[in-house]
């Protein structure tokens, strides 16, 4: 079944997601740092993919470009925007 495969995918991710999440408040990070953007970029910072053990993360020296460029991370998520504050001149 075809189907099959795209639903093992999906909960791997979620289950690696979910233990991110669950390292990152072990880690004692407030709850904005803890969210699913953060997990994201940690998987994607430790190059660890979602069915690959947590002993075989790495520390690979990449940039913010090829993270987003690599990344799991659904593109509603990536996407999100912090509005801009209005900045401030001043003389």
């Amino acid at each position: 079944m075809p189907t099959s495969k795209p639903n093992r995918k999906t909960s791997a991710r979620k289950r690696r997601l979910a233990e991110t999440i669950e390292a990152l408040t072990a880690l004692q990070f407030g709850p904005k740092q803890r969210n699913e953007t953060a997990a994201y970029t940690l998987l994607a910072l430790l190059d660890l993919h979602p069915n690959a053990s947590w002993a075989d993360a790495q520390a690979p020296l990449r940039g913010i470009t090829p993270i987003i460029e690599s990344s799991p991370m659904p593109m509603e998520i990536a996407m999100r925007r912090t509005p801009a504050k209005p900045s401030v001149t001043t003389r």
